[in-house]
């Protein structure tokens, strides 16, 4: 048998600066892969509250563009004449592939019923009601109540927090 000799302080030192050496350099890889990726989607010009509807790119999905541009799905996955129950993860270039449309065309369609959900709120009026069954198995607008006049609509008591759109407050 061998006899192992006990490691010197020369090793464990030499040891210790090759692992912060590694280190450094792992966390250096994924720090440049990190910020890479936030300015990839800096530049992409997507961000919430956008108003700019030609920011929208083959690649991005529906409810994506929809929580993005903080408008209804619906009306986008009519505009883009895809099943909102089966295409949620699809993007815009999977459902005109599917469809056997170009990805311009869709995304052209996605942009026109966009800036018309935008402009709708923008001067106040009320998201287009869901036609059609529900969830629950009912007809008409979600969560079962009649649909009401915008101007009939109760004010909210206290501005939004910072993050909550809607304009009411927690109580």
């Amino acid at each position: 048998m061998r006899h192992r000799r006990p490691l010197d302080h020369r090793h464990v030192v030499r040891l210790g600066k090759a692992l912060i050496a590694v280190g450094l350099v792992v966390a250096v890889i994924f720090g440049a892969r990190a910020v890479r990726g936030i300015l990839g989607l800096h530049r992409s010009g997507l961000h919430p509250g956008m108003t700019d509807a030609g920011a929208i790119r083959g690649w991005m999905t529906l409810p994506h563009i929809a929580r993005a541009y903080r408008v209804p799905p619906e009306p986008l996955f009519e505009a883009a004449g895809a099943d909102p129950a089966a295409d949620q993860r699809a993007s815009i270039a999977r459902i005109a592939r599917d469809q056997g449309r170009s990805p311009e065309a869709v995304r052209a369609a996605v942009q026109a019923a966009l800036v018309r959900l935008m402009r709708d709120r923008d001067a106040g009026l009320p998201p287009p009601p869901r036609d059609g069954p529900r969830d629950d198995g009912a007809e008409g607008p979600p969560g079962g109540e009649p649909e009401r006049d915008a101007a009939a609509a109760p004010t909210p008591s206290a501005p939004a927090p910072p993050g909550r759109p809607g304009g009411t407050a927690r109580p």
